[in-house]
């Protein structure tokens, strides 16, 4: 829309948004203040492909929306290093007018109300060996995995409501 993309026919052009080469890319904005500010997809949709280019192969990748969150951890055990890959879910929504932060920034009001379930959710770790069991940290109940011809480990969630711990404990 114009909203996005104003018309000013006289304007000078302003240059390229981003550039790269070789292995480094320069981005002529503060481009996450500038998402925090405008939460436009199109600065997200930058960095993610920025981050696919010089970061090829990740640690891990989820299914979920961008809503979600995500974290790998890892843990020293006496057999090896276990991996833990947190899923959390909870879709904020604008509550409100806001209120200025001691930071003198104004801010909206984000609250999760609604906490629906999701899923299913897949997502792939990258391990250094094939994990010797998949399994979920608070019930300890097993999580069906499957290794993948890459080397990464599958597993999928029937569902999630809120947050998910999966450990993947070392293979021997």
């Amino acid at each position: 829309s114009h909203q996005h993309a104003p018309d000013i026919p006289g304007a000078a052009p302003m240059g390229p948004l981003a550039t790269v080469k070789g292995g480094i890319a320069y981005v002529a904005t503060p481009i996450f203040q500038t998402y925090h500010a405008s939460g436009q997809p199109i600065y997200r949709r930058l960095v993610e492909g920025l981050l696919r280019r010089f970061l090829p192969d990740p640690a891990f990748t989820t299914d979920m929306s961008t809503t979600g969150r995500a974290a790998l951890t890892r843990q020293p055990t006496a057999t090896g290093e276990r991996h833990i890959l947190h899923l959390w879910y909870g879709a904020p929504t604008v509550r409100g007018r806001g209120a200025w932060g001691e930071d003198g920034n104004y801010r909206v009001m984000e609250m999760i109300e609604d906490i629906p379930p999701l899923g299913p959710v897949t997502a792939q770790v990258r391990l250094s060996k094939p994990p010797a069991r998949v399994h979920d940290a608070l019930t300890g109940a097993t999580i069906p995995s499957r290794q993948l011809p890459d080397g990464r480990t599958e597993v999928t969630l029937p569902g999630l409501r809120i947050h998910a711990a999966v450990v993947f404990e070392p293979g021997t």
